[in-house]
């Protein structure tokens, strides 16, 4: 009969541990400059906004940015909102690979463009995320050099910077099979 010779113990390790828990939570509460804690906290840093994330590990640029890599024709632009938009408005020179239809433009787009090119991938701005998606799904597919425009088309069209209409140029390709 040894199980009741644990149950005192596994009442004071869960007391202990609840204890050290309690307490661990008063001196954090307590501190100037405690850790922050729950959802509320996380918001408040950006740790769920993934724009926000993605501009705090670097890979966000700046109008001034796509401007210039335009100008150079140093990377190309990726416009990662569905393919309607794209048509209606979009960046000059940029590609479409919508977040929602990835696949079939992507493949038309990797057949051109190495997994070395530097993309600047974009979307309507603001609280879109679908650029996002797509510089995640890029980045998966072995691109090594994505950045984000988290000002997106938005920014670019209250800046009064060109824009053209029409499909995707690699849209007219013929599927190779």
């Amino acid at each position: 009969m040894a199980l009741p010779h644990w149950k005192p113990r596994l009442r004071s390790a869960a007391l202990l541990a609840l204890s050290g828990s309690v307490l661990g939570l008063v001196v954090n509460a307590v501190r100037p400059h405690g850790l922050p804690l729950g959802y509320a906290a996380l918001k408040q840093q950006g740790a769920l906004d993934p724009v926000k994330r993605l501009v705090g590990e670097g890979k966000g640029v700046a109008l001034a940015t796509v401007q210039t890599a335009m100008r150079e024709g140093t990377a190309i632009l990726v416009d990662a909102r569905p393919r309607q938009d794209y048509e209606a408005g979009h960046l000059v020179g940029a590609f479409s690979i919508p977040f929602n239809d990835f696949g079939a433009p992507f493949e038309r787009f990797r057949r051109v463009f190495p997994r070395e090119t530097s993309l600047i991938v974009y979307c309507g701005g603001g609280t879109c995320t679908d650029s996002v998606e797509v510089l995640d799904k890029l980045l998966a597919q072995g691109y090594v050099d994505v950045k984000l425009f988290p000002g997106g088309w938005e920014e670019w069209r209250k800046a009064g910077q060109p824009q053209e209409k029409g499909p995707d140029p690699l849209s007219q390709q013929k599927e190779q099979h």
